[in-house]
């Protein structure tokens, strides 16, 4: 007999019903499913036929890649030409996000308002010793955090909205596994900037009020680094979607990533999929038994037993094919 912590959990999220309720006319052949051993996932509802789309995503917000961010726009993710930088369209104040056209920036205007402050102050901290995936996800934690600031000043919330930034809540962070380095680096660059935020006297916005105590920030930022996933096609960046958090991994997955590297994305079944099926995608780039199983563990935090590392370790032998449907 079930605990109440394992009934509330066998619940399908309400956040999950709002997802389903944005796609009205587009019946996702998907449904939640909670088991003790492999934890919250979605699985099939019915025979999905290969080459079937499965189902579609909005990103809660996306963001390029630091090392990349002089050669895609920020608003439309498009590939950037051009012979100099300080000639095309960019935020001279924060010197952090690039345009394609001046009209992409005037698009982003509103968004990139309060964000420019907290990207001004990610440029101005030594993060010489961070990875580039770890400086994208704290460039993208701040983009949530600016956007959620937004949400919270204006005091108006879409109660069947798809997705809220409250959304994140639901997302499995794995803090207790992130290295004392990491965790310090995170609490490093909270303390500049809570320390430039709040002595910003020209701000039109509170923030002693709205900015994030440095265990939530900590909290955001692992739970981001764990769920995020990057662009397949154009993979200039990075982004995080609620629903797609709860698709299990394999190395032989049964569904592929596509996307137009924008904020929405969606799901092909690349086989037939029966019944009650897990439905899975691969978090990491497929390559061989050893550094598949050592980056899942290491950025992860599990040891994955599918059927296709299953059946290298009793094969370590067998030829490693497939190209993963997912960047990481």
């Amino acid at each position: 007999m079930s605990n109440p912590i394992q009934q509330q959990l066998m619940q399908t999220p309400e956040v999950l019903n709002r997802w389903r309720e944005s796609y009205k006319g587009n019946d996702f052949p998907v449904e939640f499913f909670y088991s003790k051993d492999f934890g919250r996932r979605l699985r099939s509802s019915r025979f999905i036929e290969s080459g079937e789309m499965v189902l579609f995503d909005k990103a809660l917000s996306t963001v390029i890649n630091c090392h990349e961010a002089m050669n895609n726009c920020d608003y439309c993710l498009n590939s950037i030409s051009f012979t100099s930088s300080m000639f095309q369209p960019h935020c001279n104040k924060c010197q952090q996000v690039w345009y394609c056209c001046d009209t992409c920036q005037k698009e982003a205007a509103s968004q990139h308002e309060i964000e420019c402050s907290l990207f001004k102050c990610f440029g101005s901290c030594d993060l010489s010793d961070s990875s580039n995936t770890n400086k994208t996800v704290l460039k993208l934690l701040l983009r949530i955090v600016s956007h959620q600031i937004a949400e919270k000043c204006k005091g108006e919330k879409d109660c069947c909205s798809y997705p809220r930034f409250e959304d994140m809540s639901i997302l499995l962070s794995n803090r207790e596994h992130f290295s004392k380095e990491d965790l310090n680096q995170i609490s490093y660059f909270w303390r500049k900037a809570d320390e430039i935020m709040k002595s910003d006297s020209k701000s039109q916005y509170d923030w002693n009020k709205w900015w994030p105590k440095e265990k939530e920030f900590t909290e955001m930022a692992c739970q981001i680094y764990c769920n995020c996933i990057g662009f397949r096609y154009n993979p200039c960046g990075r982004g995080l979607w609620i629903a797609s958090s709860f698709l299990n991994h394999s190395c032989n997955p049964n569904l592929m990533l596509l996307d137009s590297g924008g904020s929405q994305i969606k799901y092909v079944a690349t086989d037939n999929i029966k019944p009650g099926t897990d439905l899975t995608i691969s978090y990491v780039n497929i390559t061989s038994y050893q550094e598949r199983r050592s980056k899942l563990s290491r950025c992860y935090y599990f040891d994955c037993s599918c059927d296709l590392c299953s059946q290298e370790a009793a094969h370590p032998t067998t030829t490693e094919t497939k190209t993963a449907p997912m960047s990481s």
